[in-house]
């Protein structure tokens, strides 16, 4: 908790893409379920991808992935 960043999330009335890597250790389940519950989410503004077999974030370097931002 060292900079909670919420209210500034809460802010944010435009498009959010969160790209999530399933083994991600750094954003944890619970803090994309809380993106989906409040802030764009709350107001359906935010995508939620789930990117099985990686770490943190995906490389955006297949094709797959690239989709998902263009």
């Amino acid at each position: 908790d060292d900079y909670l960043i919420w209210p500034h999330y809460d802010a944010l009335n435009l498009p959010v893409l969160l790209l999530r890597g399933v083994t991600s250790d750094l954003v944890l389940p619970e803090t994309a379920a809380e993106m989906r519950r409040r802030g764009p989410g709350a107001r359906g503004l935010l995508k939620h991808i789930e990117v099985p077999g990686c770490g943190h974030a995906p490389a955006l370097n297949v094709l797959q992935q690239l989709e998902w931002v263009t």
